[in-house]
């Protein structure tokens, strides 16, 4: 991973942005944010959660599940270390997931409870999506896993969705960069915001910017979650 020459400002504020394009930072407009609506209150509200749905039956797939998918309220170990190591060379650049990390940012947040969906294949873990449930707004805050793995992405946005919606949640929220899994997103009925954070990189490596699609950027990249937000703009 480039760390030496790569920097990264992630929810630029507006009197900020100019100041980061003066020095050159480039404005990286791939990170888009998507919801899925499933509950919204009122006649608009009844319109955005069939627009979901309709998005999600468009693209469903018969196919036979893959992964063994589930749900766990305990510390990462060593598997997820593993599982990192045999990982972040398919992202060209991001923070290292590794157990250590995670446990920290999540494990002993000081505010919020996350929990994590687990996809194993003949007992080996293959990736996992770490989530934060809330009554109105839940997020799906990170992933560790490989980049380009379309089915299990799929499974474990499905198993995490699902069990965020038998919880009674209103809507899912989402922002990333990895384009596979904006491509599953859609699949599963999130819908893409014009609105797009502030995400500027400074760089000197050379042709990086053709490899910006292979970043890995999630919510649990920022400090947002250190305050409540579900007000984002776009709903």
């Amino acid at each position: 991973f480039p760390y030496t020459t790569l920097f990264r400002s992630y929810g630029i504020s507006d009197m900020s942005d100019p100041i980061f394009e003066k020095f050159a930072w480039i404005l990286h407009s791939g990170l888009t944010l998507c919801w899925l609506h499933v509950g919204e209150p009122g006649f608009k509200g009844a319109v955005k959660n069939l627009q979901s749905k309709w998005l999600k039956l468009r693209h469903r797939q018969s196919s036979a599940p893959r992964f063994d998918v589930a749900l766990h309220d305990e510390e990462f170990g060593p598997e997820v270390d593993e599982l990192w190591q045999r990982s972040a060379l398919t992202h060209f650049s991001a923070v290292e997931r590794d157990a250590a990390y995670l446990n920290w940012k999540y494990r002993r947040h000081p505010l919020h409870r996350y929990e994590w969906v687990a996809a194993r294949e003949r007992n080996a873990l293959r990736g996992i999506l770490i989530t934060r449930y809330d009554p109105t707004t839940s997020v799906l805050v990170d992933y560790c896993g490989p980049a380009d793995d379309l089915p299990l992405l799929a499974e474990l946005v499905a198993g995490a969705v699902r069990r965020l919606v038998e919880r009674g949640t209103i809507r899912v929220q989402c922002e990333t960069t990895l384009v596979p899994l904006l491509q599953v997103l859609m699949q599963q009925g999130f819908r893409a915001t014009h609105y797009h954070s502030r995400f500027r990189v400074r760089s000197h490596l050379a042709g990086d910017q053709r490899q910006m699609e292979r970043w890995l950027v999630m919510p649990g990249d920022s400090d947002g979650d250190m305050i409540t937000n579900t007000t984002r703009i776009g709903r």
